[in-house]
């Protein structure tokens, strides 16, 4: 009588980890974390122009956004993309002298104390910081019928 091969067992495939139905990519619905990369210290809206006390009610406010959401932080258009040709002509400028010309877009975060804006790039749900606008300068607003990206 001839032998018979054994005949294995298939293998279960291996379990792979889940989004929970979340794309990792956008990110968008993570919380929001910081990068300090490109942060401006130089020109009208640099960081070195922070004084003392703004800068620890500063700090209050980005510790409190951290436990949100960018997609919330964006619905509640409190962060929007705008594009830099929208921005007024001194930022323009400003984007040439820090080698950030090819900047299409920038990020508006609106901080609840005072009118504050932070601006900078966006990946995801990390928000690069890039310029301090206490007096909101950067973007004055957009005339009628031109419209924001979000």
């Amino acid at each position: 009588m001839a032998k018979r091969p054994k005949i294995r067992a298939p293998v279960a495939p291996k379990k792979r980890a889940t989004t929970g139905g979340v794309d990792p990519a956008s990110g968008a619905s993570r919380l929001v974390c910081w990068r300090l990369d490109a942060v401006d210290f130089g020109g009208t809206w640099g960081w070195g122009n922070l004084d003392g006390s703004d800068l620890a009610r500063l700090h209050v406010q980005l510790v409190a956004i951290e436990s949100e959401r960018f997609d919330t932080l964006k619905r509640e258009k409190r962060a929007k993309s705008v594009k830099v040709e929208q921005i007024c002509q001194e930022a323009q400028e400003r984007l040439q002298v820090i080698a950030r010309e090819d900047t299409e877009d920038l990020w508006e975060l609106r901080i609840s104390e005072k009118k504050w804006r932070a601006w900078g790039f966006v990946e995801g749900s990390i928000f690069s910081l890039l310029w301090w606008d206490p007096d909101h300068t950067v973007c004055r607003g957009l005339a009628k019928g031109v419209r924001r990206q979000r």
